[in-house]
């Protein structure tokens, strides 16, 4: 897990050709649902042209470690992405904790070039337990440890969002 996989995959995701680079790279643990209509929501409110990484660091340690966004999901903008395709960074600053890893690269920007922040807060994090809220405004659940969780989480976010009238679509439904 901490060989250099998210350093790599962001290298890879940095040579998509031309017209096939999205707004957003995003990376994402397998056990995390995400609640794709919020998380197409909060990209489209973003500057594409900016450095941008989104995420959340509600239940990381800041005071250990800065700028950390948890691995449940995490995404950076196309101009980011593209600067770590061309950065030199060493080997030592790819390996080990991945999701830390990942804050510290910034450090590299040249200039000093500010990176904005979205931390998405307690719209994002682990489903049990009741550390977050689970409405209309959550953005990813993370744990899905089996198939029952995601049926399960599955189940309750569409309901959720059916009580409160949404439409669990993207682009949201204009119709009245």
């Amino acid at each position: 897990m901490d060989e250099g996989k998210t350093y790599a995959f962001f290298q890879w995701a940095s040579r998509l050709p031309e017209g096939a680079q999205p707004r957003f790279i995003m990376k994402a643990d397998q056990d995390t649902f995400l609640i794709l209509p919020n998380v197409l929501a909060s990209f489209s409110e973003l500057s594409c042209s900016e450095l941008v990484y989104w995420g959340t660091w509600w239940g990381s340690c800041m005071h250990c470690y800065p700028l950390y966004m948890r691995g449940l999901a995490y995404a950076l903008s196309w101009p980011l992405v593209a600067w770590l395709g061309s950065a030199s960074l060493s080997g030592i600053s790819t390996k080990g904790i991945e999701d830390i890893r990942t804050a510290g690269w910034f450090a590299s920007l040249p200039d000093g070039a500010p990176v904005k922040v979205v931390d998405m807060k307690t719209r994002m994090g682990d489903w049990y337990g009741g550390t977050i809220p689970h409405d209309v405004h959550t953005v990813a659940l993370h744990a899905m440890k089996n198939t029952e969780f995601w049926i399960e989480v599955a189940q309750e976010m569409v309901g959720i969002w059916k009580t409160a009238g949404w439409e669990y679509t993207w682009p949201p439904s204009t119709e009245e």
